[in-house]
């Protein structure tokens, strides 16, 4: 029904995101901040229902590199009403913890700031962090955050099929000559589901964990949530 996606390519006037939607009938919402070897890369959600808004925000990391991240939201009209669903991608180094935490502040503001829906947020992005850091800490208000109405439960904690759901793993060919630790970067949040239980995660796998047709789809794993509407 939506799919989240990070580092979408753009060339010229046409991206991966535009490509998809057209070749799966969907409709999406892109922006990028980051140029890099002649296009650029950045995030986008795309969706089977109409795209009816769209949010965008360019994380600040001062002291920091900046990768140039940002942040999306599609606001999605729906069968049962309106989702918002945002999509985004952290800083990646092994020692950006810091910026990642602030990074996660942000996030936070800008969801309390956009949010338009009786339905909990969902949240899904590449946050090149472990689930026991403490900028994931702070998605799921198990250490102090700002916005604290907004908590925001892990679908792999709640309902993952499997054992660790490692999204970074050398099981995939494009991470065999990478020197970082195999390790479960990438999320999908949503937040605390309502009293008609709209919201709970009842279902979440991986996706993408063999190639097809001798190709592997990405360097990373997809993480794919079941949630009641």
């Amino acid at each position: 029904d939506v799919i989240t996606l990070q580092e979408v390519w753009q060339e010229g006037e046409q991206n991966q995101a535009e490509l998809l939607a057209i070749e799966l009938g969907l409709n999406a919402t892109y922006r990028a901040e980051h140029s890099i070897d002649g296009g650029s890369f950045g995030n986008a959600v795309l969706s089977r229902w109409p795209i009816v808004g769209t949010d965008t925000f360019r994380y600040e990391v001062d002291g920091w590199e900046d990768e140039n991240r940002v942040a999306v939201c599609a606001h999605i009209d729906g069968p049962r009403g309106l989702l918002d669903v945002y999509s985004t991608h952290l800083n990646w180094r092994l020692d950006h913890s810091r910026p990642r935490q602030h990074m996660v502040e942000q996030l936070r503001t800008f969801i309390g700031q956009t949010r338009s829906s009786v339905f909990p947020p969902i949240v899904g992005g590449d946050f090149n962090a472990r689930p026991t850091s403490a900028e994931i800490r702070a998605m799921t208000a198990s250490k102090p955050a700002s916005q604290k109405d907004l908590v925001f439960k892990d679908a792999w904690e709640l309902a993952g099929e499997g054992q660790l759901g490692m999204t970074w793993t050398k099981d995939n060919p494009y991470v065999d000559d990478e020197l970082e630790p195999p390790r479960r970067i990438d999320y999908l949040f949503v937040g605390n589901p309502n009293t008609d239980s709209a919201g709970e995660v009842v279902g979440c796998r991986l996706h993408g964990t063999r190639p097809v047709d001798g190709v592997w789809p990405s360097d990373h794993f997809a993480v794919v949530a079941d949630i009641r509407y």
